[in-house]
């Protein structure tokens, strides 16, 4: 049986040190429950019959500063870099999750028409295209301020950028200031 030869790799800005720090797969997956857990709520309110895991509560990450808290998260595949997704988070005391609606570019409205027509199997190319715009608000209000990219690509020069992937498309992001 040969070895996967994907993973991922987590990353935290430092504002205040202008640097990017790792995290490890344990305080990821710690860190995450709780957001897990919400996206899960949501599937249910839309989809009642569909049997969704049952999750431990979050742990947090230990060290994280309380505040709105920038993550890369990429994925490496045959040694090429071939996703990187940002998320902006906001994080409490002791490193917890705290789900902030706040945060979201989108209104409580077009979270649901998000969601609904994530799971539409027979969506029209209008509902496609609307998908698609909410989702790259999304995106873009998630983005780190380009003041961190720099530090960003001395992280990950280990590994080659894959052409036409997401993470090649990544850079090209309108990033704020």
């Amino acid at each position: 049986m040969s070895e996967d030869p994907s993973f991922q790799i987590v990353l935290h800005w430092l504002p205040e040190d202008g640097r990017w720090e790792w995290v490890s797969e344990d305080e990821w997956q710690a860190l995450n429950w709780r957001w897990f857990t919400a996206v899960d709520k949501a599937a249910r309110d839309f989809a009642p019959s569909v049997d969704l895991p049952q999750r431990p509560a979050t742990r947090g990450i230990a060290g994280i500063p309380e505040g709105v808290r920038h993550f890369i998260r990429c994925l490496v595949a045959d040694d090429e870099l071939v996703r990187l997704d940002a998320m902006r988070c906001k994080i409490g005391p002791g490193g917890q999750l705290i789900e902030d609606d706040s945060l979201s570019a989108l209104s409580p409205q077009e979270r649901e028409e998000v969601i609904r027509l994530r799971i539409k199997m027979d969506a029209t190319p209008q509902e496609q295209a609307r998908y698609n715009e909410l989702c790259m608000r999304e995106v873009v209000a998630d983005l780190p301020p380009r003041s961190s990219l720099p530090a960003l690509r001395r992280m990950l020069q280990r590994w080659p950028m894959k052409p036409d992937t997401v993470a090649d498309s990544f850079w090209s992001l309108p990033f704020p200031p």
